[in-house]
């Protein structure tokens, strides 16, 4: 009686996690893969911002440069 009470114990037990861990994975995997094509999103975004940044520096000095080359004569 005692063993049997223990074995249905375990298995109530081990049935339970099961049924969190199946629930907690039926969610996991679909926002991670969310998560990650975000990040993907976001990253290639602030890559951009980057780019334009550069570009628009480096428009700046040239800009600037011509003008200096262009009081100098």
């Amino acid at each position: 009686m005692l063993l049997m009470k223990a074995l249905r114990d375990a298995i109530t037990g081990i049935t339970g996690i099961s049924l969190i861990a199946g629930f907690a994975s039926t969610i996991g995997w679909p926002l991670s893969k969310l998560m990650a094509q975000q990040q993907a999103k976001s990253a290639h975004a602030f890559k951009s911002l980057i780019q334009i940044i550069a570009l628009l520096t480096r428009s700046r000095q040239d800009h600037q440069v011509l003008e200096k080359e262009h009081h100098e004569t």
